[in-house]
């Protein structure tokens, strides 16, 4: 006869064997590392060859090339935008390392907001000069109005992103603020890291490569319209009545 001891064994024995304990899968846990460190080389990338690219488009349009007001001004705006979205992400970085930058919601909000909303300025500043080319080239009877209105359309942009940033900060109101504030830059998922970093960079590269087509003549241009763009490039215009 067997004893409850050595009963209370055998069920131990086959209750183990039956239900063993899953395998320790990282594969998650090294996916969700991979993609934080590479929104914050991206990132850390972006933010240094954003402040060289901007400081040498000031230079080229300021000392190189003999540029429009209205250029000169839409690249200007485009160039202050990216240095205070370089100094809006050392800020929301730096809250990741010192509490008293995240210590409460509000300031959680502003650090989760603020980033995405310059996003939003940075593409509507490079709309604004893309339609300044495409004006210049296809409407140029329009583009005398376009130079009396550039603070207008600066300001536009920045009135946009500020729009984004409202409807961001009242999204996050709905919702409870994390026990931990940690920014979308140093600890995310790749899903995420895709929709904060990614795609913003992707839409300002497309512009960017549309504006720099957009500066060059089309082959298509007829004589009078080159006479009359080069005319206006020296500064001179020709205006014609009837």
């Amino acid at each position: 006869q067997t004893s409850p001891k050595t009963l209370e064994m055998i069920q131990k024995f086959f209750s183990y064997n039956a239900t063993p304990e899953p395998p320790t899968d990282y594969t998650d846990e090294y996916f969700s590392s991979l993609g934080q460190n590479l929104v914050t080389a991206t990132n850390s990338f972006l933010m240094v060859t954003g402040l060289f690219l901007n400081t040498m488009v000031l230079f080229f349009f300021y000392t190189v090339v003999d540029t429009k007001p209205i250029q000169s001004s839409l690249w200007t705006n485009l160039s202050v935008c990216y240095l205070v979205k370089c100094l809006v992400m050392l800020y929301s970085v730096a809250g990741d390392i010192f509490d008293f930058l995240s210590n409460t919601e509000e300031k959680c909000r502003i650090r989760f907001a603020l980033p995405w909303s310059m996003d939003i300025v940075c593409i509507s500043c490079f709309i604004m000069i893309l339609m300044e080319r495409i004006i210049a080239i296809h409407c140029p009877a329009f583009y005398s109005v376009l130079q009396e209105h550039s603070i207008m359309l600066n300001s536009y942009c920045w009135a946009y992103g500020g729009c984004y940033f409202l409807l961001y900060a009242l999204e996050f109101q709905l919702y409870d603020c994390p026990s931990e504030c940690k920014t979308p830059f140093t600890h995310v998922t790749p899903v995420d890291a895709v929709h904060t970093v990614s795609f913003a960079t992707v839409v300002l590269f497309i512009l960017a490569c549309l504006t720099s087509m957009l500066f060059l003549y089309p082959s298509n241009y007829s004589k009078v319209e080159k006479i009359r763009l080069q005319m206006e490039m020296n500064g001179t215009y020709l205006v014609i009545g009837l």
